[in-house]
Order: C-alpha cells, then sequence, then structure tokens
C-alpha cells in the first residue's frame, strides 16, 4: 500500500490555462472565498501547531458553470482517482467537490488535513453526524512551477513532519492521496500558484473497514 500516487503530465498545458481562465470568470463573483486565518490545533502527541491558511477559492457547481471541455477534463481526473482508490485504498466513494485555488505573494497553508475531526480539530462534534465526509484528496497543479518562487506543496507525517516535499510538481501533474494525510503548501515569496482540488467523498474514514485500517497504520486518531 502505498501514501501517495504522482501522474507526471496527466493534464494538457492547454486545458490548465483553461481552468484558470475560469477561475479568473468568477474571480469577482459570490463564488469566491478569499481565506487569511489562522487557528491552533495538536497533532497525534498534543503538540500545537498554529494552521495557518492565507490564499484564494473557487469552490464551484461544475454541471452548471464551465465549459463541455472542463467538465471532461474534470471527469478524466475522477476516472484517475476512481482507479487509484480501487487499486491501492478502496474507500467508498459517493460524490465529488472542486475548487480552484490561486495562491499569491505572500499566501500559503500551513500543515492540515482534509478530514472533519481529524488531529484533534474542533469541528469532530459537527463531523460526527455527517454523512460523508473527505476520503480522497487530488491536486492538479494548474500553472508553471517557474512562474512562482515558494508555493511548494508537501505532505507530512501525523506529527506534521515533512515527509515528502514535490520540487518536481510541474504544470498538468495530479498527486492522489488520501485526505487524512496531512500536507501544506508553503509560502510564496514571488509571483502565483494555481491549483484544482478534487475531494472523493464518502462515509466517514473512521467507519469504514479500509479507512479505519489506514488510520491506525499511521498513528492517527480521532478525538
Amino acid at each position: 500500500m502505498i501514501d501517495y500516487v504522482l501522474r507526471k503530465g496527466y493534464m494538457q498545458p492547454e486545458v490548465c490555462d483553461k481552468w484558470i481562465d475560469f477561475f479568473d470568470k468568477f474571480e469577482k463573483s459570490d463564488l469566491i472565498t478569499k481565506f487569511n486565518n489562522s487557528r491552533k490545533i495538536l497533532d497525534y502527541n498534543h503538540k500545537e501547531f498554529l494552521e495557518k491558511r492565507k490564499f484564494t477559492s473557487l469552490k464551484f457547481p461544475l454541471a452548471r458553470e464551465g465549459s463541455e471541455h472542463l467538465r471532461n477534463s474534470f471527469n478524466q481526473c475522477i476516472d484517475l482517482t476512481n482507479k487509484v482508490n480501487a487499486e491501492h485504498w478502496n474507500f467508498k466513494i459517493k460524490n465529488y467537490r472542486a475548487a480552484i485555488n490561486r495562491y499569491s505573494e505572500g499566501d500559503l497553508y500551513t500543515a492540515h488535513t482534509d478530514v472533519a475531526g481529524l488531529l484533534a480539530r474542533r469541528s469532530y462534534n459537527r463531523s460526527k453526524s455527517r454523512p460523508v465526509d473527505n476520503n480522497i484528496t487530488a491536486v492538479v497543479l494548474l500553472s508553471d512551477s517557474k512562474l512562482c518562487k515558494g508555493g511548494k506543496f508537501q505532505l507530512l507525517s501525523c506529527c506534521y513532519k515533512v515527509e515528502t516535499e514535490f520540487d518536481n510538481f510541474t504544470k498538468g501533474d495530479i498527486l492522489i492521496f488520501p485526505a487524512y494525510k496531512a500536507h501544506a503548501v508553503t509560502k510564496i515569496t514571488e509571483g502565483f500558484r494555481h491549483s484544482l482540488t478534487i475531494w472523493a467523498k464518502g462515509p466517514p474514514l473512521h467507519k469504514q473497514v479500509s479507512g479505519k485500517k489506514w488510520l491506525d497504520r499511521h498513528g492517527f486518531r480521532w478525538v
């Protein structure tokens, strides 16, 4: 079993550009959220961390917005995510959500997971009643990595130590990993970074046999 799958050049550069154009189209709409906040979280050893996030995000209903070409591109990413899931994790996926994120100079997202209630997040009580939660995260880098300094994507351990920093993560690459896996984007010091993030959602992982095994294997716990 593996922690992630990186597929190089999965999305064509011209398709990546269309996704960025799609983001620009809605930049001033009510679909845009500008994150700039921080909160205290704990790792598995109860060491306190300050989670910081600063970036601009477009969460979109692709069924109603975007071209047929973008929907086809989106479906191709879902097909690959499903294939990787079937080969490695076998989570019970029910539906998908997506966002385009733009990181500009000074933006970052420190260590976090995409699963509610994991690693002592205060949202856990609310997550108990959720019928679905994020099971898998897929990230496609849309912009040329040469256009920014910083903005490195990292996967981390349950103690938030860097395990893998993707220096070779370039335009059109897709990275797929379980949503409980802690990850981060380092601060942009120059330029900008666009990415497409897809969340494959299913029953909360602590209720799935496959999910529980993975959480136990990596030393995570629910609190």
